[in-house]
This record gives structure tokens, sequence and C-alpha cells, in this order.
């Protein structure tokens, strides 16, 4: 299976159409849930990246609490969302 195919999931239906900071959280929210080959795979952080004309900036704008060499521990099954915004 290629590696692109392995990442793809559906939208969740409440996702609205702009592209803000809290849209792409929940979207991040929704794939770490995700287990593929019975691990989660998202975490630690978003980085969000714009790339424009005059350069580009990053900005970290959402933290999860997950401890490296521990495993990711999503929200979700009884589990209350862990989760720091920026």
């Amino acid at each position: 299976m290629p590696i692109a195919s392995a990442w793809l999931c559906p939208l969740p239906e409440a996702l609205p159409s702009d592209d803000s900071d809290a849209s792409m959280t929940r979207l991040m929210e929704a794939q770490r849930r995700m287990v593929k080959d019975g691990r989660h795979w998202v975490g630690a952080f978003i980085e969000r990246t714009t790339l424009e004309r005059d350069g580009i900036s990053q900005a970290i704008i959402h933290k999860w609490p997950d401890v490296i060499g521990q495993p990711l521990r999503p929200a979700g099954k009884g589990r209350k969302a862990e989760s720091q915004w920026l």
C-alpha cells in the first residue's frame, strides 16, 4: 500500500469549509483517533506552515501532552481530550 493512501480518511461532516486553525485542529484530532497497524500516528503538536510570495512562516497551533517513548493516548472511548490550545 502506498504511504499516501495510509493517511486518507473521510473528512468529518462538521468540518467548516474555511482554513482556520480551529478547523485544522479538529481534522487532526479526528486523524489522531484513527488506528493504523495497531497504533495511533498523530501526536505531539500541529505546526502550521504558510508559504507566501514574501517568505515562509511557521507556528505551532496545538499541543498534546504526549510523552516521547510512550504510546499515544488520544481522546475517545471514555477518555477526555488531553490537549492544549495555543
